[in-house]
């Protein structure tokens, strides 16, 4: 299952999350809750993993597709799969980095659609998730999405280095955020993202111990002004309208964040009616995501973001997407 958490409601999360603490701020560590890894202790990814009635063409064809073993900066071994167009040195190249629960198998539904529009597309394992060994942590994390970010720059991934766009999904857009913070990219593209760890706790999205926001803070908004900056294109927000897990307003705290700088990027938030947390992306609203339509929404801007060029001075301006007046 890829949402994890995200499948209960709040109440249901909040109430079986705070049962394990005791009074103060003593409780469990929550990296199995905050974190949901699907390990793989034997055999190799399938990366083929559609759910039934995925459309035929969407799919990736496997000769396309290259297993890849990379390194992060403390030694660890980093599992992760690059699906490449014909023209891979033409075409744009997603980084792609995924949700909070299962491993790299659990987002291909999600993956051919953008392989679909003509990107190359890249998808990592965190520690302790697929084949990656380790225990989840924010730092962790981090060094594995670098790990992927150094080998797409290298000559051996046969990709343009400056078309290089992170996508993040949930939990996901911490890395893709701290990237992007980092150095140069060609864009970004964040999916039902959130503020921080300290936001969701501050909402009871979660109930977190301080122990567990001392290492693990995953604070986006303190990073997002430079990383919009710093990205070509500028920055693409979707968020569910109907995300009880992480709710839009974080989308939006995001983009009202990039948008008061005086010197912003391009920035676009588009909310998905009737999507909840999961199904962004997807042209259902309940079980295994199905592709979205080729008119909605979600297609229609994350096929013009991929296709853009960097953003002119004139271009440099904030859409909010549908209108207000429009909703």
């Amino acid at each position: 299952m890829i949402l994890g958490l995200a499948a209960l409601s709040r109440r249901a999360r909040t109430a079986s999350l705070a049962a394990l603490c005791v009074v103060g701020s003593s409780c469990v560590s929550l990296d199995a809750f905050f974190f949901n890894p699907t390990r793989i202790t034997s055999g190799d990814y399938s990366l083929n993993t559609y759910p039934a009635g995925f459309p035929e063409d969407k799919k990736i064809p496997l000769d396309r597709i290259e297993r890849l073993q990379l390194t992060a900066s403390d030694g660890t071994a980093v599992f992760a799969a690059i699906a490449r167009q014909p023209d891979a040195a033409a075409a744009v190249t997603v980084l792609y980095h995924h949700g909070n629960a299962s491993n790299i198998d659990g987002y291909w539904s999600r993956i051919g659609q953008l392989f679909a529009l003509g990107a190359n597309v890249l998808m990592y394992d965190y520690p302790g998730y697929g084949r990656t060994p380790g225990s989840p942590s924010e730092e962790g994390i981090y060094r594995s999405a670098r790990a992927a970010q150094d080998y797409l720059r290298s000559a051996a991934s046969g990709v343009d280095a400056s078309k290089i766009i992170h996508y993040g999904f949930s939990l996901g857009g911490g890395p893709a955020t701290q990237l992007a913070w980092e150095s140069l990219s060609g864009g970004l593209i964040l999916e039902a993202p959130f503020t921080s760890v300290m936001g969701l706790a501050a909402d009871s999205s979660l109930v977190i111990p301080s122990s567990f926001l001392m290492s693990n803070r995953f604070d986006n908004k303190s990073k997002i002004r430079i990383a919009a900056q710093r990205a070509a294109r500028g920055v693409l927000i979707v968020h569910g309208l109907d995300d009880d897990f992480v709710q839009p307003k974080y989308g939006r705290e995001l983009w009202e964040t990039i948008c008061r700088d005086p010197v912003a990027n391009r920035a676009t938030l588009a909310l998905i009616e009737g999507a909840d947390h999961g199904h962004v992306a997807c042209s259902n609203r309940e079980g295994d995501c199905l592709p979205a339509a080729d008119s909605s929404l979600y297609l229609t801007q994350v096929r013009a973001f991929l296709n853009s060029g960097a953003a002119t001075s004139a271009q440099r301006v904030c859409t909010e997407l549908p209108t207000p007046a429009a909703r």
